[in-house]
């Protein structure tokens, strides 16, 4: 996963010409602590065109309904079939990140949750790539990865699109709540199909301010 410091001090809201001297030495040498904390886990399972059926605000996988938006649905309304996906970077990077738990490491904690943010989004860009290279094979095409939480979708449905998966395929964990653990983790549905085509995030029409996609 190619992170670059300007990937992250992009992500913390700094332009090329206003980095701190500190940022600039702390950041890259966070990075490699970072990578060597790792413990990288993504996996994902595509779905028969027989068990995936789409109607406007619904998506039903086998027999699990999922209510999608308008901006998802917009994107994925053509689709053959989906690929569900769960992507993370490990507990040991959480308990890394999180040892910069003192006041006086605010700023290490803030660069290291931010390194993460970046480096899952990595990830996941990565498990795409795989997947598109799949069905290219066939001559379908993919979405991008939209997640529970995002777009107007409930993140609660995380619960049902995790049942697809067992405990053994996958490391990450949901809370009640359908908080995944480890933290910096990822999932989502990717839509499969000829017609399907990989579309800019709909920022500007989604009521989510704080998106890390706004970025």
């Amino acid at each position: 996963m190619n992170l670059q410091p300007e990937d992250v001090f992009r992500a913390m809201g700094y332009g090329n010409d206003n980095i701190l001297g500190q940022l600039a030495d702390l950041v890259p040498d966070m990075i490699q602590q970072a990578l060597e904390k790792c413990s990288l886990e993504a996996v994902y399972q595509v779905f028969p065109n027989e068990d995936v059926v789409i109607s406007k605000g619904q998506l039903n996988i086998q027999d699990k309904a999922f209510h999608i938006k308008n901006i998802i649905w917009s994107q994925i309304k053509k689709l053959d079939t989906v690929a569900i996906v769960i992507c993370t970077l490990g507990a040991s990077f959480d308990q890394w990140a999180q040892s910069f738990s003192d006041k006086e490491d605010e700023l290490l904690r803030y660069i290291a949750d931010t390194i993460g943010s970046e480096l899952v989004e990595k990830l996941s860009e990565v498990l795409l790539g795989i997947i598109e290279i799949d069905m290219h094979k066939s001559g379908r095409h993919c979405s991008n990865n939209f997640s529970p939480g995002y777009c107007g979708w409930a993140v609660k449905e995380q619960h049902e699109l995790f049942s697809f998966f067992s405990t053994n395929d996958t490391s990450v964990r949901l809370s009640e709540s359908a908080l995944m653990h480890p933290i910096k983790s990822i999932s989502g549905i990717i839509a499969i199909g000829n017609n399907i085509e990989k579309k800019n995030y709909i920022c500007n029409n989604c009521e989510a301010k704080d998106c890390y996609k706004r970025w």
